[in-house]
């Protein structure tokens, strides 16, 4: 996609001005859709009350307990706002869903990484689209 993106950016615009304008955009774009997809993959999204459960810590969530739901598959206690994903097997903060493109589940610690990368990855379409349509116009 580079490599067509780059060509029809230099045939189709005479202006140099206009040719720079689009790849810094297109890179730009490019940029921010990695380090956005590099982070919803890696951040971890499991509830925060399973985490001192399993780390041995249950005073800390004794005071909370009562609010808390039990997840029979974890065996722990988890936020009432949390689910159990199915294919990682833990129980996610705020779940969405379970990504299989970053193959990760989306929740309250990497919803807007995943939304940034959505809208990126929207915009590249849309740019390299735009310079692929000047090209038989």
């Amino acid at each position: 996609m580079l490599i067509v993106f780059c060509s029809c950016v230099q045939n189709n615009y005479v202006s140099q001005p206009i040719r720079i304008i689009m790849m810094i955009l297109f890179f730009g774009d490019l940029l921010v859709l990695t380090v956005s997809t590099y982070f919803s993959s890696k951040c971890d999204p499991v509830d925060p009350i399973l985490l001192t459960y399993r780390n041995g810590n249950r005073e800390e969530i004794l005071p909370v307990i009562n609010d808390c739901l039990y997840c029979d598959t974890c065996n722990s206690y988890v936020m009432e706002t949390s689910r159990h994903c199915k294919i990682c097997n833990r129980c996610v903060h705020h779940f969405d869903h379970h990504c299989g493109w970053i193959n990760n589940c989306i929740g309250s610690d990497n919803y807007k990484a995943f939304f940034v990368m959505i809208v990126s990855a929207q915009l590249y379409m849309l740019l390299f689209c735009l310079s692929v349509g000047l090209l038989y116009t």
